[in-house]
């Protein structure tokens, strides 16, 4: 068959269930099977082919075009066609080929019969309609009547009542049922009137046991109530309890004195002998507590660290507030120490380590004078005026041990330390000529001022200006006064070509400037171009030399910009891959004057000589104008024949089809489409653009035209770094 005839074959073909109609008046059931007869008209050019003989080939797939091949390949040799194109032949792809969706029958046609030509495909696929006999199930035929169920209806299956034979499974028996051969758990009341039976077993799990049924056996001890007194065990007495035998002892089982009802004997070291508890908060209690507000006790007993002090004798009252020994020394608040002098003090706070002066025409004031010990350090002499009306004390001062002086403060933490409720400074002046006055202030919370609130100023007292501001939140301001930005550290300068900051290092792997983030979010450097309405740039950097080696900017790592990116070249480079530790490999990057994005593969056609390639399902969402590029690989010539290769259908759904003269080709495919995302569309690229004002006469790349930097777009002059500092 020639090529030209080939291009004009069409076959015009439908499925018609005869051979089933047929069926469905036989005498006897049979089953139905899955073969049917195919019918179809085999046109060349137009016009019905008269006569002769063909070979068919019949392959069902689940779509109209591409997709998957369902079931096996039929071939239908020495088919004979009428005079009127027509033809007929049995099919059979079994079962497996059909299900709940649509299939679509393709047809390849080798002419005449038995010939050396090539089957040629039809086009298009045809869909097979369903039949009638489809909507009847061959694997449901047992269960078209209930003959099989002797005639009866669901509801007799359905009533206990007619189950006469057989015994029930105990796996269908419900839960609530009584098992005689497990452990059953009765939950609902259950009454055993049968005085013959009888329970065995621990009785763990009874209850509501009569105790006065319990005739035999003694109960343990762990079985009897918390209420009742062991002989053999502590026991606490919560309520009343009455003791009318006479003496009590504890310790021991006869009185001291014979008169006495109650004694408490020990003979262990340490803390014994008899406390007693008064509930009353009026009580007066004698050796021994009372609560809720107050804990004391009095008692004799060795000092032991110096041989003088034998005994003394203590006073507790929620401590131990006194000690006396017995060679006159006096401690207050020492705990168990023994006192260092005739009087010794020590305090737990700055209210009671004190020794208070008053004078005796006023003994409303007086001056407080103390030993007052942090939570570390030397301990420190302070002093402070007392108000006995109000009972407050203001502290003046104290002097450590260590010779740190305090001012407004009892614990000086530096050499000269300066305390104050409201804005404390320390004052720096030059009484030379031409000298200044310079203080350091500590500001009030309430300054009015919420930059300065809190904060830490440097100001020039002789101008009035606040150099420097420390605020609380940690934000360092160089603004002259005003108030800081947003940032940690804020310069402001109001000189034209003045940096506000200059960051350089003069070592090899320093940092001039350093940003680091360390949380989700944050950010180690920004640059940030304030208006629309100007220009400039919120990031610079710049390279005095074109050196290998020498960058205007550096990143390691991923970068992403949510904008246009232009360069002069762009390029990637990488470790040379066959010489890594030596050489670098750079390749430029393919410019246009669209926004362009460039897909391939390969692909290789079926026995058709068609092939579909399915693209991601964004691809239209993404791009339009597709073009497209096709490539036939032949390495071992295994075609004796020129093969060409053609688009059959643009990109469609997300996939496109082509086609190539000859069966089983492997194409190479390149797809370009111009993007079509939000960005891109409303964006469009300008490809010619005038230079602004400002910017003429300057050029991106001045060395390239025989120029210094000074004729650089956007070039600002900056003094050199080294010569200024």
């Amino acid at each position: 068959m020639s090529r030209s005839i080939t291009s004009h074959l069409r076959l015009a073909a439908y499925a018609a269930p005869l051979a089933l109609a047929l069926l469905a008046g036989s005498a006897h059931a049979q089953a139905l099977g899955t073969q049917f007869t195919y019918q179809g008209q085999l046109n060349v050019g137009g016009v019905p082919a008269a006569g002769g003989t063909v070979d068919l080939r019949f392959r069902v797939f689940d779509a109209a075009l591409g997709g998957l091949q369902q079931g096996a390949t039929l071939v239908a040799n020495n088919i004979t066609i009428q005079a009127d194109g027509r033809f007929v032949t049995e099919l059979d792809f079994g079962a497996s080929a059909f299900g709940a969706n649509a299939r679509w029958i393709e047809i390849d046609v080798r002419r005449p019969a038995g010939s050396a030509n090539a089957f040629v495909t039809l086009n298009p696929r045809q869909r097979l309609n369903p039949t009638p006999n489809a909507a009847f199930a061959s694997s449901a035929g047992s269960a078209s009547n209930a003959s099989a169920l002797n005639g009866q209806g669901p509801a007799f299956y359905q009533n206990a009542s007619n189950l006469n034979a057989g015994t029930v499974a105990e796996a269908r028996l419900p839960a609530t049922v009584m098992r005689t051969n497990t452990n059953q758990t009765i939950t609902s009341a259950n009454t055993f009137n049968n005085a013959a039976n009888v329970f065995t077993g621990n009785g763990a799990g009874l209850t509501g046991i009569n105790a006065a049924n319990i005739s035999t056996g003694a109960l343990p001890d762990a079985r009897l109530s918390s209420n009742v007194a062991l002989r053999n065990g502590g026991n606490t007495f919560n309520g009343t309890q009455v003791f009318n035998g006479g003496f009590v002892g504890i310790g021991r089982s006869t009185p001291v004195t014979g008169a006495d009802q109650f004694s408490v004997s020990a003979t262990a070291v340490g803390y014994n002998g008899m406390y007693l508890r008064n509930e009353d908060n009026n009580g007066w209690p004698f050796y021994g507590y009372t609560t809720p507000n107050v804990t004391g006790w009095t008692y004799m007993a060795p000092l032991g660290p110096i041989a003088d002090d034998i005994d003394a004798w203590y006073v507790y009252n929620n401590g131990q507030r006194l000690t006396v020994t017995n060679q006159g020394r006096v401690g207050i608040n020492l705990g168990t120490s023994n006192p260092r002098g005739t009087l010794d003090i020590v305090g737990d706070s700055f209210s009671n380590a004190n020794l208070l002066l008053r004078p005796g025409n006023r003994p409303e004031v007086g001056i407080n004078l103390g030993v007052l010990a942090a939570a570390s350090g030397p301990a420190a002499l302070f002093f402070a005026q007392y108000n006995v009306t109000t009972n407050t004390y203001t502290d003046r001062g104290a002097l450590a041990a260590n010779g740190l002086w305090g001012f407004g403060t009892t614990n000086p933490l530096f050499d000269v330390h300066v305390a104050s409720s409201t804005d404390t400074q320390i004052a720096l002046q030059s009484t030379s000529a031409n000298g200044r006055t310079w203080s350091l202030q500590s500001t009030r919370g309430n300054s009015g001022q919420l930059h300065l609130d809190a904060g830490f100023q440097i100001i020039d007292r002789t101008a009035n200006v606040a150099h420097m501001v420390i605020g609380s939140n940690g934000k360092v301001s160089f603004a002259n006064g005003t108030a800081p930005g947003t940032a940690k550290l804020n310069v402001l300068t109001d000189v034209s070509s003045v940096d506000g900051v200059r960051g350089w290092t003069t070592q090899g792997n320093g940092w001039g400037v350093e940003g680091r983030a360390s949380a989700n979010g944050s950010t180690g450097v920004r640059g940030n171009l304030d208006s629309t309405s100007i220009t400039g740039a919120g990031v610079e950097g710049s390279a005095s030399t074109n050196t290998a080696g020498s960058w205007a900017g550096r990143f390691f790592g991923n970068v992403t910009i949510a904008g246009s990116l232009s360069a002069t070249s762009k390029s990637f480079r990488i470790d040379h891959p066959q010489d890594p530790a030596n050489k670098e490999l750079w390749h430029a990057s393919i410019e246009s004057d669209q926004y362009i994005n460039v897909y391939s593969g390969n692909i290789t056609t079926d026995a058709a000589g068609y092939a579909t390639i399915t693209l991601p399902a964004w691809m239209e969402a993404t791009n339009h104008n597709f073009r497209y590029q096709l490539t036939v690989i032949d390495e071992g010539e295994q075609q004796t024949d020129f093969v060409m290769a053609r688009v059959v259908q643009k990109v469609a759904n997300n996939q496109f089809a082509i086609k190539t003269s000859a069966p089983n080709v492997e194409v190479s495919w390149q797809l370009t489409g111009e993007r079509k995302d939000a960005w891109a569309l409303k964006n469009p690229l300008q490809v010619e653009r005038e230079k602004l004002e400002q910017n003429r006469g300057k050029f991106i790349n001045p060395e390239a035209f025989g120029f210094g930097d000074d004729k650089r777009l956007e070039y600002t002059s900056r003094p050199d770094a080294a010569a200024t500092e």
